[in-house]
């Protein structure tokens, strides 16, 4: 038991910055262009998590790997898709999820669902913060 002037916080991914989600409709990533503007993005804005919509990638079977092209960049984007091979091959839909390495690690649990929707689970840790 917790003493009386202790509270709770979730603090996820033990961040010591910010922490940052987005969402991107990015049209197609079949495009090699495509992959590497979103991995610029993602890595100018120091985004950890990202939604992204219409990707319209045929293979949601496994995870692409994205780095930005500038030279100086070390940062590694994962990308996971969700979709059905049918939808997928005729050029429609599908919706994934990046996360940079950061999130992969916390990764627990990644549910491709259908071509509109997926989930991803992340793992958070308790810490104990005095109150004042």
């Amino acid at each position: 038991m917790l003493p009386p002037n202790t509270s709770i916080e979730a603090v996820f991914l033990k961040p010591r910055a910010p922490f940052k989600l987005a969402a991107f409709n990015v049209r197609t990533l079949m495009q090699v262009g495509q992959q590497m503007g979103l991995a610029m993005s993602l890595e100018s804005l120091n985004i950890d998590v990202c939604c992204l919509s219409e990707t319209r990638i045929q293979d949601s079977g496994d995870v692409l790997q994205f780095r930005s092209p500038s030279i100086a960049s070390k940062s590694l984007f994962y990308v996971r898709l969700s979709g059905d091979p049918v939808t997928s091959s005729s050029g429609l839909a599908g919706v994934g999820v990046a996360l940079s390495a950061r999130a992969e690690a916390a990764l627990i649990d990644w549910i491709p669902i259908n071509s509109r929707l997926c989930a991803v689970r992340l793992e958070f840790h308790q810490s104990e913060k005095k109150s004042a």
